[in-house]
């Protein structure tokens, strides 16, 4: 479901803003809201008490709309552009270049699919760690 509002939100640079539009500028819009409350009920039948688990959900938000907003930020540009603009950025620190060079773009598929996973694996730790 994540991955699904990060496609979602991305092709629609207005998705997030149409989501969230309720009276509150922080607050999920009217629509969000059965959702929201799904994935409570789901996070609190998998053994997250309440308050842990809309927790987890806002993080998993933050981070979904926040990686989004970088991906629209990035203009859009080939392998050989990407790679010519690491070597300038990076030129006089030769190991983040090959680190930059081995992990691929900062805002592609491998690295959000990481940085999801450490959530989850982090909200998975925190409860084993609770029973």
């Amino acid at each position: 479901m994540v991955c699904h509002v990060r496609r979602s939100t991305a092709r629609h640079p207005l998705a997030d803003r149409l989501a969230r539009a309720g009276d509150q500028q922080d607050l999920p819009g009217l629509n969000t809201l059965p959702v929201l409350h799904a994935a409570l009920e789901s996070l609190e039948r998998a053994g997250f008490p309440p308050r842990e688990a809309l927790r987890g959900l806002l993080t998993l938000s933050n981070y979904v709309n926040g990686f989004v907003l970088e991906e629209q930020a990035s203009p859009p540009q080939g392998q050989r552009e990407n790679l010519d603009t690491a070597h300038q950025w990076l030129a006089g620190h030769p190991h983040l270049l090959e680190v930059f060079l081995e992990s691929g773009h900062p805002q592609g598929e491998e690295t959000f699919e990481h940085g999801l996973s450490l959530i989850l694996e982090g909200m998975r730790a925190r409860l084993s760690s609770a029973s």
